[in-house]
């Protein structure tokens, strides 16, 4: 496994959605995996730490509103 990080660049007032499907079995995901989303002077802003443990589903999603003008969230 590992880390990878993607930068966008947003407006104050929108809304930021990340979601993340793998293929594993609905309802018997065994892959654990986490989103975190950090500000440009990377501060956690938002966490999606849900536990997979072969008896949920393969998804994390989280959500934050951008409050001021911002170069990017990674």
């Amino acid at each position: 496994m590992g880390t990878q990080a993607l930068t966008h660049y947003f407006n104050a007032g929108d809304l930021i959605t990340a979601s993340l499907r793998w293929d594993d079995t609905w309802g018997g995901a065994c892959a654990d995996y986490d989103i975190e989303l950090f500000s440009p002077s990377g501060a956690l802003v938002r966490a999606s730490r849900d536990l997979q443990d072969c008896s949920g589903n393969p998804v994390e999603s989280a959500q934050v509103l951008a409050t001021v003008e911002e170069l990017g969230l990674a």
